[in-house]
């Protein structure tokens, strides 16, 4: 199955600082219908809203080496992915993704929900991967920082094992109530784990608080 980049830390925590953040525009509020643009070190995410409660995202390097789009469900849950080759899909890459569990209708996002199920990854040329899938979306509230934003927002915890293997492997997305959106963070403790540092309704570059100058601060224990 295809990973995204990024990450937080296991437990969502607290107020960062953000002293000395200049900030010209005011931060995204209410449902992310328009789209939002959310910066890391390296590169950035644009999460859209879809009327049918689904996310489209599209991850691109600053460096433009690579450029991934997504549809996934706001429990952070990959639908469907594919690369993309100067702004066009490239069809060879695109992945599809089954989901069968319980509850049989997969559930949104919201503080206390579970989900548990299998999901099925399958690529153009066939070939799938299988994986048994436990969702929980934690029904404490934290303050997510994101740059000189700061967001109530619940953690989203999503368990997956392999079939034929015995090791689990867990990945963290944040769920933000406010914008109807879900990030992915990574795997906590993993190499790309990083806090975004910027949140915008304007493209890196358009706008003072993207793109990123300096690492996010972290969130305080």
């Amino acid at each position: 199955m295809q990973m995204k980049s990024a990450a937080l830390c296991p437990a969502l925590a607290v107020v960062a600082a953000t002293a000395g953040v200049a900030q010209t525009e005011a931060c995204p509020s209410g449902p992310a219908v328009d789209g939002v643009y959310i910066s890391f070190a390296e590169h950035v995410v644009r999460l859209e809203l879809r009327s049918d409660g689904t996310l489209s995202e599209r991850e691109t390097g600053f460096d433009g080496s690579y450029e991934v789009e997504f549809r996934t469900h706001p429990l952070g849950l990959i639908l469907e992915s594919w690369d993309l080759e100067n702004g066009r899909r490239d069809l060879d890459t695109t992945e599809t993704v089954t989901l069968t569990g319980t509850p049989s209708v997969l559930p949104f996002a919201a503080p206390g929900v579970r989900w548990e199920g299998t999901e099925v990854s399958t690529l153009m040329n066939g070939s799938e991967e299988r994986f048994s899938t436990s969702v929980f979306v934690s029904t404490e509230t934290d303050v997510f920082p994101m740059g000189a934003c700061q967001y109530p927002a619940h953690s989203v915890m999503v368990t997956r094992i392999q079939i034929g293997s015995v090791e689990p492997e867990t990945e963290e997305h944040v769920f933000i109530p406010e914008l109807g959106i879900t990030l992915y963070l990574g795997i906590p403790g993993g190499d790309e784990y990083e806090l975004p540092t910027a949140i915008s309704t304007r493209p890196p570059g358009t706008g003072t608080l993207s793109p990123p100058t300096t690492e996010a601060p972290r969130p305080e224990k």
